[in-house]
Order: C-alpha cells, then sequence, then structure tokens
C-alpha cells in the first residue's frame, strides 16, 4: 500500500465542517471512479512536540505506486486540479503539506 499524506487547516473564516464535507465528496468521487483504493480524514487532537502540525490530516491510500502514479497524472491536469471539488477544496485551505509513505 502507497499512500499520499496530506496536512491542512481552513483558511480563516472558513467553517471546519464545510472542509471536511468538501473533502469527503472529493475523495469519495474519486474511490467510486477506483482513482483511490482508500482514504480516511483525520483531525489532529495532540500535535504533541510538532506545534506547526496543521489541523488536519487526508490519508488517501493506492495499492501500488503506478495506480498514484495514474491518479496523480490525471489530478494534474488544469481542468482536475483548479475546478470541480478539488479546486474548490484547495481555496478553502492553508498550511497545506503532503508525503508519502508505503506500508512496511
Amino acid at each position: 500500500m502507497v499512500s499520499y499524506n496530506v496536512f491542512f487547516t481552513p483558511n480563516a473564516g472558513i467553517r471546519e465542517e464545510r472542509v471536511i464535507a468538501v473533502a469527503h465528496a472529493f475523495l469519495q468521487k474519486l474511490q467510486t471512479e477506483k482513482q483511490i483504493c482508500s482514504y480516511r480524514i483525520l483531525r489532529v487532537t495532540n500535535p504533541a512536540s510538532f506545534l506547526a502540525l496543521p489541523q488536519f490530516q487526508a490519508i488517501v491510500d493506492f495499492d501500488t505506486q503506478d495506480a498514484l502514479d495514474a491518479s496523480f497524472a490525471i489530478m494534474r491536469r488544469p481542468q482536475m486540479k483548479e475546478t470541480g471539488p478539488h479546486g474548490e477544496l484547495m481555496e478553502l485551505v492553508t498550511n497545506f503539506k503532503v508525503s508519502f509513505t508505503t506500508d512496511v
């Protein structure tokens, strides 16, 4: 399993519930379209020693690196990246950080 880890915080004045709803809608669409295997959205409840950690994390799972690469190729298209659910989500969040992980 290969995972795309996205950390983010809602923009000032944006309700958390709206960000969460848009994120779920976007990721559920990708899952329905079989572009991702599964996902979870987590709220950071205690950043412990990492005080700069954004408020939320989404973990997006792919069966293989090739599946992740194929999904990202689709998402890099300007019409996908800047419009629709992804574009809306990007306008709602700040402090956007990403990492990639693999099961060991």
